[in-house]
């Protein structure tokens, strides 16, 4: 079920002068290996990560709003849609739209996220 896409060059896209976070550039860079197939030198690891429905099952970014809509005034819950948004807004910024297709990049932005360290929970207000 997995879409293979075109391989873009990442200086083409960010022709536009706009700097994504780190986290927009790994999504990007997964999505083109992915689109490579069984030719990208990453293509072992690709095989390794979790599938979209497996994420799909687990990781809170990748929750279906009709899951957690029952939780939304859970910070987490929260937290996981402004993040959602955000990414979102990082994508039509830089008309990935023409290179990759929305679910194809966020579940390589979710992959890079659920892959990285450094995640930082809401606590208590001070």
């Amino acid at each position: 079920d997995d879409v293979v896409l075109p391989v873009y060059s990442l200086s083409a896209l960010l022709g536009t002068g706009n700097r994504p976070d780190n986290g927009i550039l790994v999504a990007i860079r997964f999505a083109e290996e992915r689109a490579k197939g069984d030719h990208s030198r990453w293509y072992r690891y690709l095989l390794s990560v979790p599938t979209r429905e497996e994420l799909t099952r687990f990781h809170p970014l990748m929750a279906r709003t009709s899951d957690t809509s029952p939780f939304a005034a859970l910070p987490t819950v929260k937290l996981a849609a402004e993040l959602r948004a955000k990414t979102q807004a990082a994508y039509a910024s830089l008309s990935l739209i023409r290179h990759f297709h929305w679910a194809e990049f966020y579940y390589c932005w979710v992959l890079y996220i659920s892959r990285s360290y450094g995640v930082v929970l809401p606590g208590p207000d001070p």
